[in-house]
């Protein structure tokens, strides 16, 4: 019975496959040649680009808006965007291309699963112009994905890898930076923890050690725990955090930078799960989640940063 079973699902399969190399395959031109260059969908680059709006798988709608130099998450007021995800899909959408035509007038989207799009990509361009690209369902042999210019009729094959460039949530859209603080300024930090606090402050090119006594400190070890904090991102976003629950109403460490006129504060809250601790910026009042690791650099003791004998 199971053989047999087994026998009608890879039956099934295959004639899945069959049948999208018979409408897909089958009705290229046979006069085409294996070289024809792919069409882009739309013309303009990336930099004409200024507001995106993303509605991914789940139904979740985000828009990205250029303020200068910036992208900025409209949802959430005064949150920037992740710049990398942002540019991502701007160049994405500037340079997206026609694998292959499907169908130039289809008489129903619904086979395409484009009479329901699963994700859009949208833009407005330097001139006030908005286009959108409607992504419909992966094709059975799972390398493309069925796609649509929201005001063509045309079902076109892009790339399946686009999937996850357009498929995004708010949260993997927004800037996730744990501390803002320009990474080459900074001049003093001050680590708060259960052995006491440090401060650390850098003359004439050296880090030095001026509490809880005067030493010269490691640079190697200063340099990576500001490196470190620099790079370190949120995991997740706490909503209506108890402080109590999070262990950030006395939180176990703290760090602050100063960089310049800036400094920047990180409070760590008990565990949240194996791998990650509760943390706060307590400038932005969030509560978030970051790697325990860090958790970890910021509980050490002062003979950890101390020069160590030559």
């Amino acid at each position: 019975m199971n053989r047999a079973r087994s026998f009608l699902l890879l039956l099934a399969v295959a004639a899945g496959v069959g049948a999208y190399v018979w409408f897909v395959e089958m009705k290229r031109d046979p006069n085409e040649s294996a070289e024809t260059p792919r069409e882009k969908l739309f013309t303009l680059e990336a930099s004409q680009i200024q507001e995106l709006r993303i509605r991914n798988e789940a139904g979740e709608e985000s828009t990205l808006k250029r303020s200068g130099d910036r992208w900025m998450l409209s949802e959430i007021a005064g949150t920037e965007a992740d710049e990398t995800e942002a540019g991502n899909i701007a160049t994405s959408l500037a340079t997206v291309e026609s694998n292959r035509v499907v169908d130039e007038q289809p008489a129903s989207l619904a086979e395409y699963g484009l009479d329901k799009p699963r994700i859009s990509a949208s833009f407005t361009d330097a001139g006030g112009k908005q286009q959108t690209l409607l992504i419909g369902s992966r094709t059975p042999t799972g390398g493309d994905l069925y796609a649509k210019v929201a005001d063509s009729p045309r079902v076109v094959l892009i790339g399946s890898y686009l999937e996850e460039t357009f498929n995004r949530s708010r949260f993997d859209l927004r800037d996730k930076r744990v501390l803002r603080f320009a990474r080459d300024a900074v001049g003093s930090m001050t680590i708060t923890n259960a052995s006491g606090t440090m401060i650390f402050a850098r003359r004439d090119g050296a880090w030095h050690m001026t509490a809880p006594s005067e030493a010269p400190a490691d640079d190697p070890a200063v340099e990576s725990l500001i490196s470190r904090l620099s790079a370190a991102r949120m995991g997740s976003i706490v909503d209506a955090p108890d402080l109590n629950k999070t262990g950030l109403a006395k939180p176990s460490a703290s760090v602050g930078v100063t960089a310049g006129p800036a400094r920047a504060v990180l409070e760590i809250g008990g565990a949240a799960d194996g791998e990650s601790v509760y943390a706060r910026d307590p400038q932005r009042g969030m509560v978030f989640t970051v790697e325990s690791s860090l958790a970890t650099e910021l509980k050490k003791k002062p003979e950890d940063f101390r020069k160590k004998d030559q």
